[in-house]
């Protein structure tokens, strides 16, 4: 399509762009698990045709690429048409490929360096010429330059003027339509930003929006740019979900069900009631809901960063337990395992990172995510304001904090004497990986990321047959975000479906007929109590899978 519209004049092209724009729409619609019928809004709409670097859906329009097509052709290629002086090489002339033909329609000399001049062409009796004009001048209208194409006092065009809108000539084939349309894409991202900013903080289309913007974002648009491999692949439910999350549209598992009760126990025993389901799934999300949902998708993400850790060569250690141990007694040990496992859990890191070739090298870290809840986002009940990067930097504010007070809580009731605080200490400060439910991170997550690829590319940079470790870095890197992105994606949408079969009046009790046969067959341990042999055969005949 691209060669067409390169190569046809904008006003034959674009009723045929236009057929194309609308059949791609339906299938976008279809892929996303949308009736043909759905409408969209505007700012959907737009955000949909921007490119993924924009957290757009990066669904170009093919009617708008036209001009931009056109004119860039005409440009990149007319230069080579006739002869030209080279002023810095003598005078050499290099000669042109149909100079005979054409140096009467652009004017000998035309494309001379520093010249540069459209005036014979411009003021030619051909068709071209007039469709180059026209659409030279929709695409400076465009930009709000002053309207230079076909019929100007002159006619002349000259390189600055005819590139006024940012765009220098260059001798590689459609550098100039790559350009132009990065050019014309960031300007309608500008465009959409300012309309979206003016929608309330609590509009999910905001939120969303933003979330997805800069570094930050990167881990919420892998979803629209990596590959369905048997590792990053999500099943048709899974990416409905996290479609739906992405365009801050109301969540599909979600919509039969909505205003139904939930119901469910605090760890005191208190039965909550009184809350709905939203569009949004959010109380679902917040939930203290049967299952140990919270954990899966922490421990999904935990073990996705520890897989791409370990693949990179980094020596890394999860669930670092005992890094206290030696500073209590037995029974003071005893007395800890009593007092419940969230107690103990309050000061096991997540990682512990050794010898990074990076600029950090050891240190702990602590893995947080976070939901749509009122505690993080501007949602109903919610007391503030913070949408984008904020919440996943917010909460990653209060972990080094944590930490502490709860050091300081043990020496209080053990030791007296801040043992536990200085051995907390002497590690460092806990690095915070923070992420959220529109797969947003906090800065330091992709510090962490970072560090891990750039050790990876210093031992293998030659089995990647790159050039230098430098060159190694990027596809380490991409490839980490996609692998830890998607296992976000999975992860946060799991958690809503399978928390959707506990909405309802009956649902505790449908939980816990499922929990009471997991166990008859699995034995108390759950899943994990399966002898190893009988899990290998299981993985090797497929089962699973």
């Amino acid at each position: 399509m691209i060669h067409l519209l390169r190569h046809m004049t904008p006003d034959d092209i674009k009723p045929m762009a236009t057929t194309m724009d609308i059949e791609h729409h339906r299938l976008t619609m279809k892929a996303y698990g949308m009736t043909p019928n759905t409408t969209l809004d505007d700012i959907t709409l737009e955000r949909l045709r921007l490119p993924v670097r924009h957290g757009g859906g990066g669904r170009r329009s093919q009617a708008d690429l036209a001009d931009m097509a056109y004119v860039s052709c005409i440009a990149d290629t007319a230069p080579m048409m006739i002869d030209r002086r080279m002023i810095e090489e003598g005078g050499t002339i290099v000669p042109g490929r149909a100079h005979h033909t054409l140096h009467s329609v652009y004017g000998d000399g035309a494309f001379d360096p520093g010249v540069a001049t459209w005036r014979s062409y411009l003021n030619s009796d051909s068709p071209y010429a007039e469709a180059f004009g026209s659409a030279l001048l929709r695409l400076r209208t465009e930009f709000g330059l002053s309207g230079e194409g076909r019929g100007d006092q002159d006619g002349i065009l000259t390189e600055t003027t005819f590139f006024k809108f940012g765009l220098e000539r260059r001798d590689t084939i459609s550098s100039t339509q790559a350009r132009g349309t990065k050019q014309r894409e960031d300007r309608w991202a500008e465009q959409l930003s300012s309309r979206i900013g003016q929608l309330a903080r609590s509009d999910m289309r905001r939120i969303s929006y933003e979330a997805a913007q800069g570094p930050q974002g990167c881990f919420a648009r892998v979803l629209l740019t990596a590959w369905p491999t048997a590792t990053d692949a999500l099943d048709p439910r899974q990416w409905w979900e996290r479609v739906a999350r992405y365009y801050g549209m109301p969540s599909p598992a979600c919509q039969p069900h909505v205003g139904k009760p939930l119901r469910w126990r605090r760890r005191s025993g208190a039965i909550v009631t009184g809350r709905v389901l939203d569009p949004y799934g959010g109380a679902l999300e917040t939930g203290v809901l049967p299952g140990d949902h919270w954990r899966k998708k922490h421990d999904r993400v935990k073990y996705a960063i520890a897989t791409a850790a370990l693949a990179a060569g980094a020596e890394v250690t999860v669930e670092v337990f005992n890094l206290f141990a030696d500073l209590f007694s037995a029974s003071d040990m005893q007395n800890l395992q009593t007092d419940g496992t969230r107690h103990m859990q309050g000061m096991v890191p997540d990682f512990r990172f050794l010898g990074l070739r990076a600029p950090i090298k050891t240190f702990l870290a602590e893995l947080k995510g976070i939901t749509l809840s009122p505690t993080h986002y501007p949602v109903q009940g919610a007391t503030h304001t913070r949408i984008g990067t904020e919440p996943c930097e917010h909460r990653a504010a209060a972990i080094q904090s944590e930490y502490v007070r709860k050091a300081r809580a043990l020496d209080a009731r053990y030791r007296n004497d801040h043992q536990v605080e200085q051995r907390l200490q002497s590690f460092g400060a806990i690095l915070p990986l923070v992420f959220g439910p529109f797969n947003e991170v906090n800065s330091r997550f992709n510090t962490l990321v970072d560090a891990m690829a750039t050790h990876g590319a210093t031992s293998l940079w030659r089995s990647m047959l790159a050039k230098d470790a430098a060159m190694a870095k990027g596809p380490l890197l991409n490839r980490m975000r996609r692998s830890i992105g998607m296992a976000m994606h999975r992860a946060n949408a799991d958690l809503i479906l399978n928390r959707v079969s506990l909405v309802g009046p009956h649902a505790e009790g449908a939980a816990n007929r499922r929990a009471q046969t997991e166990a008859r067959w699995w034995g108390p341990a759950g899943p994990a109590s399966v002898h190893h042999h009988s899990a290998a055969s299981r993985r090797y005949h497929g089962w699973g899978h």
